[in-house]
Order: structure tokens, then C-alpha cells, then sequence
């Protein structure tokens, strides 16, 4: 994208939790004269009615998050459409419009079943995971939120962000210095000149593929990380061979790897064991010894291998040339 071309970029806050960091948010996107887009939980609503108010006089869009967080894919519909609707009346009490016509589905729970209800309800289902949350692979820093937030506006146009994150409020303004600087007008939803999909735009090659609410929970000082490794593995945007790391639980790491149908990934010799489990697609290890091809193991998806330490190998595409997802299960140091 050429510096200085009129881009948009959506931004968007999960309203909800503490409210300690709130107001710093507000008063910077007022500073900035920067529109966003609010998913509001009902019961943050309730409880902090000073701050709807603002919100809505700030200019902001007002979305809906539900009132009580429920996963709406294990509801019926009726059910999804009670949530949705008490949230509407608390918001439309408070600020005197409704929150639509946006909805996040809590957990990122969505269906095609959820999406046809709140489209009935008057909503448009949006998810993106947020780039100061545990969506996101790896440790949650001013530095990393930075990072995150610039490369979702450039590769999504999209940006989620939570009202009770301190770090959020410490790094936002030098975020939307950056974004102003690379020629990006800040816009809610509404605004954007193309409406974005329900969910993260997959790869042609993941177009179909199945995206049920499972998590890896990985318990760290200050919250829990949660990563749905299909939804991030499969996106349209994520580069063949980008490795992330998922999470650490003392030396032992997890790292989700992304193969394209056509590259493999850069050849492995670990002192100690690696672990692979196929998510999607198929793959094809190949195991070297003294620089030559000594053995070759085809994996597809729900494939579980073992790498040898100190043998080389080398991941790459099976003959089908389709892009694969996998997890890398290692220990990084000796015990």
C-alpha cells in the first residue's frame, strides 16, 4: 500500500469488564477525532450507563455483544434473539438508538444456523480476534499490540481492540499516529466501503472447511490465552510458512506452522523431539540422513508424527499440492 493513499480502516472495541482503562480510550480517539465501532455486553451497559452515554455522544457506532456472553451456537434461536434484544433495550434506553446492525458472537461462536438468526434479528455477524487479547499467538505487549493492530488494518482493514485492556489505552495513541501516517482515515464498520465477512476471509484451499469453537486454554499470570488455531491457521492473509508461537508452558512450546501447496518449510535438525499434528490439509515429511533422503511420511489431517531429535526433516506439500495447517509440540531447552 503506497504511503499517503486514502486508505480505511475500521476500528472496533469489545466493550466490557473493567472500566479503569475506558475513559483514557475515549478521550484519545476524541483527541484524534477518530469514529469506532463499540460491541457493548449488556451487563457492562447496566452497570456503567455514564459511559454508554459517552460513547454515544463521542459519535461512536453502537454494536451488540449480547447481554450475559453466552455461546450462541449452543442456543436456540429464540434464545440468541432474547440475548440480542435485551442488550438492544438497555443500549437504546441509554443512548437513545439501538446497537445494530453489528454483532460479535462471544468465543468467536459462530455458525451458518447464528448468522441467519441475527440477520433475521436485524444484525450483521462480525468476528475478528482481538490484537490485544489471548486470540493472539504469542506474550500481549505495547510492542506486540502495536504490530498486531498495523498489520490487521493493512491486510483486513479491520482492528479489534478491548475497552478494559490498560495496555490498549498506553499504546492507542501511538497507534493511531502510525495509522495516520500510512494514509489510513479511521471509520467505524458502517463506514468501511465494503462490508467484511462474519468471520476471518479464508484461503481458497480452506474455503470449506469446518471451524467448531475449540480452544487451546494455556494458563498464564494475568488471564488465559485462547487460540482458535483452525480459524487463524486457515486465513486468507496468513502467509505460506508463518510460524507462531501458540503458547509456552515451561520449556516445552507449541508453534502453529502455515505450508503453502507448492514450498516447503526451511529444513529442521532439533537437538531434542518435535511433535507434529496435522490440523488441515495434508503434508509431506521428509527425513534426511548425511544430506540425503532417507524416509517419507505422508500426514493429513488429524495425523499425529513424531520428528527425532537430531534427524533432519523437512515439511512440505503433499502431491495434492494443497496448503496444510500443523502443530509443532517441542521442548526448547534441555530439562
Amino acid at each position: 500500500m503506497a504511503r499517503g493513499a486514502r486508505l480505511h480502516v475500521a476500528l472496533t472495541f469489545e466493550a466490557g469488564g473493567s472500566v479503569e482503562p475506558t475513559p483514557a480510550i475515549l478521550d484519545t480517539l476524541a483527541d484524534w477525532r477518530f469514529r469506532a465501532t463499540f460491541f457493548i455486553d449488556g451487563r457492562w451497559a447496566e452497570a456503567h450507563p455514564e459511559l454508554i452515554r459517552r460513547i454515544a455522544r463521542d459519535g461512536h457506532e453502537l454494536a451488540s455483544h449480547g447481554y450475559d456472553h453466552p455461546d450462541w451456537t449452543s442456543l436456540g434461536d429464540g434464545q440468541i434473539v432474547a440475548d440480542l434484544r435485551r442488550t438492544e433495550e438497555i443500549v437504546e434506553q441509554l443512548a437513545g438508538r439501538p446497537p445494530r446492525p453489528w454483532a460479535r458472537p462471544p468465543y468467536g461462536a459462530v455458525d451458518d444456523r447464528v448468522i441467519s438468526v441475527l440477520a433475521g434479528a436485524g444484525y450483521h455477524a462480525f468476528y475478528r480476534d482481538a490484537v490485544d487479547g489471548g486470540h493472539w499467538p504469542g506474550e500481549t505487549t505495547t510492542a506486540t499490540v502495536r504490530t498486531r493492530a498495523l498489520r490487521a488494518a493493512e491486510s483486513e482493514g479491520v482492528v479489534v481492540f478491548h475497552t478494559n485492556s490498560a495496555i490498549t489505552a498506553a499504546v492507542l495513541p501511538t497507534v493511531l499516529a502510525d495509522l495516520k501516517t500510512r494514509g489510513f482515515r479511521a471509520v467505524s464498520l458502517s463506514e468501511l466501503p465494503r462490508a467484511p465477512s462474519p468471520r476471518t476471509p479464508r484461503h481458497p484451499d480452506f474455503g470449506n472447511l469446518h471451524v467448531a469453537p475449540g480452544f487451546i486454554h494455556a494458563q498464564r499470570p494475568g488471564g488465559w490465552q485462547e487460540v482458535n488455531l483452525l480459524e487463524l491457521g486457515a486465513a486468507a492473509n496468513r502467509p505460506a510458512g508463518a510460524s507462531d508461537l501458540v503458547v509456552r508452558i515451561g520449556d516445552v512450546s507449541a508453534d502453529l506452522v502455515t505450508g503453502s501447496g507448492s514450498e516447503r518449510v526451511d529444513p529442521q535438525q532439533d537437538p531434542s523431539d518435535r511433535y507434529v499434528q496435522v490440523l488441515a490439509g495434508e503434508l509431506v515429511c521428509t527425513f534426511e540422513e548425511e544430506g540425503k533422503e532417507s524416509a517419507r511420511l505422508l500426514a493429513r489431517a488429524g495425523d499425529l508424527f513424531l520428528c527425532p531429535g537430531g534427524i533432519a526433516h523437512q515439511l512440505g506439500p503433499s502431491d495434492g499440492g494443497k496448503r496444510w495447517i500443523a502443530l509443532i509440540w517441542q521442548v526448547r531447552s534441555a530439562r
